[in-house]
């Protein structure tokens, strides 16, 4: 216990220092008290220690491995499409091009780099060569570490993990490693990874993102939806449509209202569209209402129709649907004809609702328009009717 206690404390200290620090010598020195000294390597002046860089390649291989950055510019399906750029690609080539086999500071060199990068199976292969090739006592806390199973576990794994070629058996096994510790973020990186596969993935990766740590709402809300929206991608469904739909009706995302209700609408007919039972409706008072629609009341007829006959004949339904059940293709085929001037059409589609209060406005629209084309019995309806105000009895 007092062993693993060291390591990590070695591990964190040097990191802090590492990072914080440009007396790289003074942190090396630190190490090197009493029988120590076989382990470091003389330096020609003006070079880095060769021990410091094992000191640094393992302190930052442990630091991504036990503290990646949980942040959702990692995933790169929720920042469309782009993925974090390599921050060495430059220093790593030109190392790369010239490296001899037996030149271990510089492979420990390319370690840290693509530590930093989070190419994590370069950082562990170069550092693994590197260890074979000079002793060193980071090397020895580095041993002592693949003796604890979990943390081989993650080694194991990792090493043969490659992110610009991943195996989805490799991925689906590092994000559970990481779920289990609860960093959420991380693990639905290698989530990711595995949704060409498993597209239902998202659907858990939706669940991490709503106990992961994120303090903004409005990046929370987004982070959902964006995931909810890739899994439109791949699979029709009407729920996960309507969820999207919601999510930007009611966002917190105050600088945006309008645009956030725009595109909610495009989802709420495309869940109504799916087949999504109270997206019908709802969609059907959009357009009736033109708040956030352009007022629309064939549009609105047609998804009351297509909702109304959603009831079997003798279910409880609201009066609104009286006109509906059981009369889908009579209703569209009225439809169809008033919306192309039939003012015979327009009169029976009118009469038919007026004396719904739900539909009153739109039955008076459609006398109106017969009206208007000199049918006599719809100007006497339409008269009758244009100013009738409706007592609301429900308190």
């Amino acid at each position: 216990m007092i062993q693993k206690v060291c390591v990590f404390t070695f591990v964190f200290l040097f990191s802090s220092y590492a990072f914080s620090s440009n007396d790289f010598s003074t942190v090396t020195s630190s190490f090197d008290n009493g029988n120590n000294n076989q382990y470091q390597k003389k330096s020609n002046k003006g070079k880095d220690k060769p021990d410091l860089w094992y000191y640094r390649a393992f302190a930052k291989i442990e630091e991504v491995i036990e503290s990646p950055d949980e942040s959702l510019s990692k995933i790169s399906f929720l920042n469309d499409g782009n993925e974090n750029k390599t921050n060495h690609a430059d220093i790593i080539k030109q190392i790369e091009e010239n490296l001899d086999p037996k030149d271990y500071p510089s492979m420990l060199k390319l370690s840290f780099y693509y530590a930093e990068d989070e190419e994590l199976n370069k950082a562990i292969e170069y550092f693994d060569k590197a260890c074979t090739l000079e002793v060193s006592r980071t090397c020895e806390l580095y041993k002592q570490q693949l003796k604890q199973p979990k943390k081989n576990k993650i080694y194991s794994l990792l090493r043969k993990f490659d992110k610009n070629n991943p195996d989805i058996k490799l991925s689906l096994a590092i994000a559970k490693w990481y779920e289990d510790l609860e960093k959420n973020l991380t693990a639905i990186n290698y989530y990711s990874y595995a949704v060409d596969k498993d597209p239902k993935l998202l659907l858990k990766m939706v669940e991490l993102l709503k106990t992961a740590n994120i303090e903004s709402p409005s990046e929370l809300e987004m982070a959902i939806i964006k995931t909810y929206i890739k899994y439109d991608s791949y699979i029709d469904d009407a729920e996960i449509r309507y969820k999207i739909f919601w999510l930007y009706y009611y966002s917190s995302s105050f600088d945006s209202i309008l645009e956030n209700q725009k595109i909610s609408m495009y989802w709420l007919e495309k869940a109504a569209e799916a087949g999504h039972f109270e997206a019908k409706l709802k969609i059907a008072e959009e357009y009736k209402s033109g708040f956030y629609l352009e007022k629309n009341f064939a549009k609105s007829l047609y998804w009351y129709n297509s909702y109304c006959n959603e009831f079997k004949e003798g279910e409880y339904h609201f009066d609104y649907c009286s006109p509906f059940i059981n009369k889908e293709k009579e209703i569209a085929d009225l439809l169809t004809e008033a919306n192309n001037g039939d003012m015979e059409a327009q009169f029976n589609l009118g009469i038919k609702l007026i004396n719904i209060q739900a539909l009153h406005k739109i039955g008076i629209y459609y006398l109106k328009q017969a009206t208007d084309q000199g049918h006599e019995e719809a100007k006497l309806y339409y008269l009758i009717h244009k100013d009738r105000h409706w007592i609301n009895f429900s308190g």
